[in-house]
């Protein structure tokens, strides 16, 4: 999949418009896998692995290629200073329900996700 292939994660796509103009003006820049991690947070990193290990366990439609390993990863990143653990908890967590997930899918079969 060419998707898959690419660095690219998204292209945002912001359009404007001049007090006074008419016509408004497109803005496109890509966001890509070595820019992400580069120039965001640590907590940004730590929500986006929660937000994804939540999309995981729903069986989000919207989770495209996400897999456990990406959400730990992203997890990892995002660890930081942890005095009460919690985020170690999570990524503990993740690891754990590595299993359940892979049986919760092969117990779908092919119509799950409708």
């Amino acid at each position: 999949d060419a998707a898959e292939a690419s660095d690219e994660l998204l292209t945002l796509k912001l359009r404007y418009k001049e007090p006074d103009g008419d016509e408004s003006q497109l803005i496109e820049r890509p966001l890509t896998r070595e820019m992400a991690a580069r120039e965001v947070s640590g907590d940004f990193h730590f929500a986006a692995a929660v937000a994804g290990y939540g999309m995981l366990l729903r069986d989000s439609k919207y989770s495209g290629s996400l897999t456990l390993d990406a959400v730990r990863q992203l997890a990892e990143r995002g660890r930081g200073d942890d005095p009460n653990g919690t985020r170690a908890g999570f990524i503990s967590l993740v690891e754990d329900s590595r299993g359940l997930l892979a049986s919760e899918t092969m117990d779908k079969g092919p119509d799950a996700s409708q």
